[in-house]
């Protein structure tokens, strides 16, 4: 028989603070499983827009194959066929070849080639063109005659995709083989190939040199094996930086680093970022394992890569963009551990059910944590490649520019930059004064700059709006003030509203000796009022 407290209990329901704490945790259950469906939609999309972009590049390609072995083809030996034309930097190429006896215009086709004894026919006369502030490969027919015409072959094709996925292949290939600690040869070239890709790819190699060097008996073999990839990688490498550059290190290096407590500072909130997001899931790999009673060599070698990549960036004062590019590439082995440790649980708990599903959990919220500020920085890249596209049309060869993004400006326009954050400076980046706090954008001098006299300078971080602005609605960064703070500033340039089109304007100052080809609007407030 039932007490009649626990009747009483069990008729009183719950409380509200009770239904409160469930729709609570409710609610964070939900949203991580929205987030987790939500990334993986996107994910989706995204491989099925670059699987089509994939298909369509290899059609194109294969169809440019095609005609490029046609190139000089001259049965009669009488067309003078051949490759009329090869830019230097191998962006164009021109040929003939004597493949159809349709004349240009004419009705027939040519899937039947038959010579006629010159090029003067459908599709002899071919020219292929890159162009790289649009990153449009063009097909041109009979380009030089009366008759030219061109197509777009392939859109958006991009000349270098990134090195961070490179890199991570080849760290988590390095890593297999080190584990694996049969090929010490193969393990120290792929090792070797992270140097070349980036330069913190040296202290991987590093760490595997000396790992093998502890491990394997042969010591001596190990040694010879290490410095010969070391000279056969780096050397030619090294000596072929120093005469182009006549520095061992990148300039962005020189620019990125300042003050080390900054750098610490910088660091250690980008480290414990990454840890808050991601790391922690390799703490709990590590002490799964450990309560599974697994041996420490188990996690010692991804625990080992992992805090050295992050004392790494701790040094360097880690970056500034969102989600942790720097730390990506040792993203494979957290989640290698926590995975592991999942695994050894669930083979001897049978709860490890829920611990794995709430791990995954996660693991997949740190994906759409930040995402808004991600995806904002992918929509102002592709503006500022819209803008050095329109600035490539309405600005004459060899105008200087001065701004601070000069990654897609100084692509797509195709004009000389002047970086004011040093980054592509030599003299900023040695010998710039640190005046700002934002990882990788520490230095400028603006008397340096002042002194360059770009036509163009493009403060406020490159203003894009609708309708003209006047100078107080542009506020300027801290290393823009102190361009703007030089002496004879105020007489060489004036702030203009530069027109781009569709009722959209560039706000930036002009040089007064600069000829803009298009009419600007100008305003008349004083520099100082947007220093205020």
């Amino acid at each position: 028989m039932m007490d009649p407290t626990d009747r009483q209990a069990a008729s009183r329901g719950f409380t509200v603070v009770e239904l409160l704490v469930a729709l609570g945790l409710a609610a964070v259950v939900f949203g991580l499983i929205v987030s987790f469906f939500a990334n993986m939609s996107r994910s989706t999309t995204a491989q099925n827009a670059a699987a089509a972009a994939q298909q369509t590049a290899r059609a194109g390609v294969d169809f440019m194959a095609q005609e490029l072995r046609l190139a000089g083809l001259d049965p009669l030996n009488s067309a003078g066929a051949g490759i009329e034309e090869i830019s230097p930097a191998g962006t164009k190429i021109r040929f003939t070849s004597d493949s159809c006896n349709v004349k240009i215009g004419g009705s027939g086709t040519c899937e039947n080639p038959e010579p006629d004894g010159n090029v003067t026919g459908k599709n002899e006369r071919v020219t292929y063109l890159y162009d790289a502030g649009s990153r449009v490969l063009r097909r041109y027919l009979y380009e030089t005659t009366a008759s030219q015409s061109w197509m777009p072959l392939l859109e958006q094709v991009e000349p270098n995709p990134g090195n961070i996925p490179l890199f991570t292949f080849l760290l988590v290939a390095g890593f297999m083989f080190l584990r694996a600690g049969k090929r010490p040869g193969a393990t120290l070239a792929v090792f070797g190939l992270l140097g070349l890709v980036r330069p913190e790819g040296t202290l991987y190699f590093s760490i595997a040199f000396i790992l093998l060097l502890a491990r394997n008996p042969r010591r001596k073999t190990i040694a010879a094996l290490g410095l010969g990839v070391a000279a056969v990688f780096y050397a030619p490498y090294l000596a072929w930086k120093w005469s182009y550059f006549h520095a061992l290190l990148p300039n962005t290096f020189y620019a990125k680093t300042g003050p080390v407590g900054l750098m610490l500072e910088n660091g250690a909130r980008y480290v414990s970022g990454f840890v808050l997001r991601y790391g922690y899931l390799l703490a709990a790999g590590v002490l799964l394992l450990r309560a599974a009673g697994r041996a420490r060599g188990t996690y010692a070698l991804p625990l080992l890569f992992t805090v050295a990549a992050a004392l790494e960036v701790l040094l360097l004062g880690g970056d500034w963009m969102p989600h942790y590019r720097m730390l990506l590439p040792i993203l494979p082995f957290v989640m290698l551990t926590v995975s592991r440790g999942i695994m050894t649980i669930a083979a001897r708990e049978a709860r490890a059910a829920a611990l794995a599903f709430a791990l995954v959990l996660f693991a997949a919220a740190p994906g759409a944590v930040g995402y808004e500020a991600f995806t904002t920085e992918r929509l102002t890249v592709d503006a500022f490649a819209h803008l050095g596209r329109r600035l490539r049309e309405i600005l004459p060869p060899g105008t200087t520019i001065g701004c601070g993004s000069t990654g897609a400006i100084g692509y797509y326009t195709d004009l000389p930059i002047v970086d004011i954050l040093g980054l592509t400076e030599r003299f900023i980046a040695r010998h710039g004064v640190v005046v700002g706090t934002q990882p990788g954008h520490l230095k400028t001098d603006g008397e340096y700059v002042f002194e360059k006299r770009p036509d163009l300078l493009l403060f406020g971080n490159i203003r894009i709006h609708r309708g003209t602005r006047d100078r107080g609605r542009m506020p300027l960064k801290v290393q823009e003030e102190e361009i703007a703070r030089q002496p004879g500033f105020e007489g060489s340039y004036d702030f203009v509203n530069v027109p781009l089109g569709r009722g959209f304007y560039l706000s930036c100052f002009k040089l007064k000796s600069y000829f803009l080809p298009i009419e600007a609007e100008g305003t008349a407030p004083s520099i100082r009022d947007s220093l205020r």
